[in-house]
């Protein structure tokens, strides 16, 4: 499924993602150890999500 708006995509931790961000924005957190949100600035650690659709999720 797609994310909300500043919904946590990632969490600290964990290998998968809980959701996908919304094509504009990345999912990004302030480092490798922090959970990581949906935003529009590609600052910071980005982490890349894959392309494949998150119905199942």
């Amino acid at each position: 499924r797609t994310c909300w708006w500043n919904e946590v995509c990632k969490e600290e931790f964990q290998q998968l993602f809980r959701c996908k961000c919304p094509q504009w924005s990345y999912c990004r957190s302030p480092g490798r150890y922090y959970n990581a949100y949906c935003s529009m600035t590609n600052t910071g650690y980005i982490w890349t999500q894959p392309s494949w659709d998150w119905d199942t999720a």
